[in-house]
């Protein structure tokens, strides 16, 4: 029982004292606790509410069933405007009173875990304070992990994913890989839809701290990968395309070596405020370069002289990017091309008997006159063996560009 004098009562209305949960309902009920706003206009108190922080706590409750009434008094002790909640371990049937779980005003947006995954663990909710305006967004439903996704009304709008990473086992049988897979394919999709910030958070089960696990390296390789800022105002999208595929021939071990370290050192530098990892990491890319630079140099050294006349002006014409002459039409389909070829020639022959025939200078042409075979009784020209699309097509590949 709350036994308080009403000199004391009355003290506390002009005293900023932080009470526990139970205390601030009584007060509250009383008409003991009003915000004052003396010499304040309204704008400013509306402006003052836009700038204050909001306080978001991640937990891992493991059973909201029968943790309702602390999440209940730490919000209101914390000033929680965003509690966000994994392994709640409810499910569909499960009564959860907002009641008992939200103070005043707040609200409860959750997704139960789901069936397929078994009876316990997962499920996942967030409590959200009155002064914040958010909606629940779907998502896709993924083996490995749970999400759950809310959109903040802000400037700019804010999407908050929360997700749960069941660890593998025997009985479930999930795999890392699998689950990299997932949650790639999760973030592009996301960020494909959403409009704004990101914020990602949740219980991944992944040893952050330890640069050997390769899950973690993995991961954080992921994240700034598909995480880009989907309004694109000051670094707006390029299609570039690549030349050539695969590997580059150049491309060596010691160079991926390099690469690997670059990538320690960055999120080394990242991660620490010391200005010595920033000099150790930008000393590593000015190696990587110049490691690239040596290793292009001798590779094309080897090649230029090994090569011959012809091989020289290939490697050239690689160097400078230049597209290569096509022999074949491009434009044409393979099927089309005889009688394209066909037709040229046969107008060709046309347009300069037309012109021939109608040259004042030179006897008339419109009557062929019959070959006649001259000196040494030389046979005529009688006869002719049908060319087939694919013998020309032969003459022509193996013909120079300039034929």
């Amino acid at each position: 029982m709350l036994k308080l004098t009403g000199g004391q009562l009355m003290g506390m209305r002009n005293v900023a004292a932080r009470v526990s949960g139970p205390v601030y309902q009584i007060l509250k009920g009383l008409g003991l606790l009003k915000l004052a706003h003396h010499g304040v206009s309204a704008g400013q108190r509306r402006r003052r509410r836009i700038e204050k922080p909001i306080i978001l706590e991640l937990i891992n409750i493991r059973s909201l069933n029968n943790k309702a009434d602390l999440i209940h008094e730490r919000i209101i002790d914390n000033d929680v405007g965003i509690m966000a909640i994994t392994e709640t371990w409810h499910k569909k049937s499960d009564k959860i009173t907002e009641k008992d779980l939200c103070p005043p005003g707040h609200s409860f947006l959750g997704a139960p875990r789901p069936a397929s995954k078994g009876r316990k663990g997962g499920g996942l909710g967030f409590v959200i304070a009155p002064t914040i305006r958010a909606s629940r967004t779907e998502n896709d439903d993924y083996e490995t992990f749970e999400a759950l996704s809310v959109k903040i009304k802000s400037q700019p709008p804010l999407t908050m994913a929360l997700i749960y990473r069941q660890p593998p086992s025997a009985t479930n049988q999930l795999t890392r890989s699998a689950f990299l897979a997932e949650f790639e394919e999760f973030l592009s999709s996301l960020c494909s839809r959403i409009n704004g910030n990101l914020c990602l958070l949740g219980d991944f089960n992944i040893h952050w701290d330890d640069e050997n696990d390769s899950i973690a390296s993995r991961f954080l390789d992921i994240v700034p990968a598909c995480c880009l800022d989907v309004t694109n105002a000051h670094a707006p999208f390029r299609q570039i395309t690549l030349k050539g595929d695969g590997m580059k021939p150049w491309y060596s071990d010691a160079i991926h070596s390099a690469h690997v370290v670059r990538r320690k050192y960055e999120r080394q530098f990242r991660k620490s405020p010391l200005e010595v990892h920033g000099q150790i990491y930008v000393d590593q890319c000015k190696e990587v370069v110049q490691l690239i630079q040596n290793t292009k140099k001798e590779y094309f050294h080897q090649k230029f002289a090994s090569a011959s006349a012809k091989e020289v002006f290939r490697l050239v014409d690689n160097l400078l990017h230049k597209e290569p002459n096509h022999t074949l039409l491009t434009n044409v389909a393979l099927g089309d091309l005889p009688q394209t070829f066909n037709k040229f020639f046969y107008d060709k022959v046309h347009q300069i008997r037309a012109e021939l025939d109608a040259s004042p200078t030179l006897p008339s042409l419109t009557t062929p006159q019959p070959l006649v075979a001259e000196r040494g009784g030389a046979p005529g020209l009688e006869t002719f063996e049908i060319c087939s699309a694919e013998d020309l097509r032969k003459i022509i590949q193996t013909s120079g560009s300039k034929t």
